[in-house]
């Protein structure tokens, strides 16, 4: 009896402290150049969040929806997620070719491979998700910020 309300007391105790750590556990980030090497191991759609460090709403919704645990959940579970920031400076090898930063001025420029995923007819917003089939076809475009609702809801479609 004494047992079973010590393993009581503990499991009330401690789940709290578990609860909490797996709801901060932060989305899976992976990089460019490992991602051919995991898609061998499983394929998966692809989620590219394209941001910059200046831009308040990329922040924005990394401090919110990113941190939404049903989010990090159907993303984890699901897909493959990478952040490139547009204003990277360092090639980035993806599907065989090298993209690099191409500067337009002093301090300005923008990543190829920002343009590639993000740009509408030669216009950039950020940020902007991108989403890529197994076969890193593009499916999906959302360019601005996307609420916690809003991407639960491309995600279940």
């Amino acid at each position: 009896m004494i047992i079973r309300i010590t393993a009581l007391i503990c499991q009330l105790w401690f789940s709290p402290i578990v609860l909490s750590q797996l709801q901060a556990q932060p989305l899976p980030w992976i990089s460019f150049d490992s991602l051919e090497h995991v898609m061998h191991i499983e394929a998966r759609p692809v989620m590219v969040f394209i941001r910059t460090d200046w831009c308040k709403i990329c922040a924005l919704q990394e401090e919110t929806t990113f941190k939404d645990s049903s989010v990090i959940r159907a993303l984890a579970n699901d897909y493959y997620c990478l952040q490139l920031d547009a204003a990277e400076k360092a090639t980035i090898s993806f599907l065989g070719r090298d993209y690099s930063y191409q500067p337009s001025g002093i301090s300005d420029g923008v990543h190829e491979l920002a343009e590639l995923l993000a740009s509408n007819q030669g216009h950039l917003v950020y940020p902007t998700t991108t989403f890529l089939s197994e076969k890193f076809e593009i499916v999906y475009t959302h360019r601005g910020f996307l609420k916690s609702e809003e991407l639960k809801a491309i995600l279940e479609e």
